[in-house]
């Protein structure tokens, strides 16, 4: 995902819902989509496996708000 693609996502969001947060899961593996979302502010919150024909573990992420705004 583009850097600037996930930000206008953020952005629409904002503006149409107000949320207090946002919140994402995303595959442990996936360390560029990871390093991305670190940097509009979101920690990792806790973790999960989802089981099936391959287990894997997920991140359950989430933006409180005190990142730097958006463009």
């Amino acid at each position: 995902m583009d850097f600037s693609f996930f930000e206008l996502g953020l952005s629409v969001g904002e503006e149409l819902y107000a949320p207090e947060f946002f919140r994402l899961s995303v595959a442990r593996w996936n360390q560029r989509a990871v390093t991305l979302y670190k940097k509009f502010g979101f920690n990792t919150e806790m973790t999960f496996m989802n089981y099936g024909e391959t287990d894997v573990e997920f991140l359950l992420m989430t933006n409180r708000g005190d990142s730097p705004p958006l463009r």
